[in-house]
């Protein structure tokens, strides 16, 4: 099984807009499928640290991610399944990224929760 990377703009960081989606296979070449999930808008407000959670579906994945939450609890509820990383690990520019298969064409709600406290919720159609 290859590892999926969600490749942002130059320099890092997370912006609105859409992003491409690059997946490195064990035994072949990198396909890239560009503009494959939009990232909305960031609020410049969100806490003190720029921390930030978001969500979004591409190719029947649901991709979840926490900017600035190093070390803490997060666990995300997908329709009924529930994911927990106990800590964040370390990521380049503090962006961690999760991705969950679901399926196309599912209607999820996404609850993202950090340090046991709900974060957001975000309802998507999975593509």
């Amino acid at each position: 099984m290859g590892e999926v990377y969600i490749c942002g703009p130059a320099g890092g960081g997370l912006t609105a807009g859409f992003m491409d989606l690059k997946i490195l296979y064990d035994s072949g070449a990198p396909v890239t499928h560009q503009s494959a999930f939009l990232i909305t808008a960031v609020d410049s407000t969100a806490g003190s640290s720029g921390s930030r959670v978001d969500a979004g579906s591409f190719k029947g994945y649901v991709v979840f991610y926490a900017l600035n939450y190093e070390g803490k609890r997060l666990a995300a509820k997908v329709g009924n399944d529930w994911v927990i990383v106990e800590s964040i690990p370390a990521a380049v520019n503090n962006l961690y990224r999760h991705v969950e298969f679901t399926g196309i064409g599912y209607e999820v709600q996404v609850r993202i929760f950090i340090d046991r406290e709900l974060e957001t919720t975000i309802p998507l159609l999975t593509k």
